[in-house]
């Protein structure tokens, strides 16, 4: 059995990666886990996939640069997507459409650095959260958003951390709501963790 403070520190673990940017002479690409796919493997992926749906970011799972994470996040929006209010289902909708031709018209740009790509990625999915207000979304519906900031089973996931990091610099009647929200489904550690993400922001 894992003891209590194991989620604590697969967080703070979680955390320290996505602070970790590489230098430009350090983006040399991951191995993959199974099979490696190309940088040209997933650009035509990306090219290729439908706009609904999760099939646009499942082309950057396994990629030779670690960018893993945002099909998991993805999922995790669409399957609690009905019990967000109507503004809610609207955000869903629309953010993840924003991310994903946000991505689309950036990826050849970006692509043959790995640093560089998962920078713009992450950089994307703040700008569409931000844009379509995500701060009111969990303000009015801090149950739904306790349920899609749950640890995911990637790590590190730099996009969870990105989320997170997004939330954080809402206004305090949200991240309290949504600090209330995990820390009634993860326990004390979370918010341990929170004031982490909050007052110690990776440094630029």
């Amino acid at each position: 059995m894992l003891p209590a403070s194991a989620p604590l520190l697969l967080l703070l673990g979680l955390s320290a990666a996505s602070c970790f940017e590489l230098l430009p002479e350090e983006g040399a690409p991951r191995r993959a886990r199974f099979s490696a796919n190309s940088p040209t493997d997933v650009a035509r992926c990306l090219n290729g996939a439908v706009a609904a749906g999760c099939e646009f970011f499942s082309c950057l799972e396994n990629s030779t640069c670690d960018t893993d994470g945002m099909h998991e996040i993805c999922e995790v929006f669409l399957r609690t997507a009905a019990t967000f209010n109507t503004e809610g289902k609207t955000f869903v909708k629309k953010s993840l459409q924003c991310i994903s031709q946000g991505i689309s018209s950036k990826v050849f740009q970006t692509i043959r650095r790995c640093n560089i790509f998962q920078r713009m990625i992450a950089e994307v999915q703040e700008e569409c959260f931000s844009s379509l207000d995500i701060c009111t979304v969990a303000r009015t519906n801090p149950d739904t958003i306790g349920e899609v900031v749950q640890v995911p089973t990637h790590f590190p996931n730099r996009y969870y951390s990105t989320l997170l990091q997004t939330l954080q610099a809402c206004d305090e009647q949200t991240v309290a709501a949504v600090r209330a929200g995990l820390v009634a489904r993860l326990g004390p550690d979370m918010e341990t963790f929170l004031q982490l993400v909050q007052n110690k922001p990776c440094s630029s």
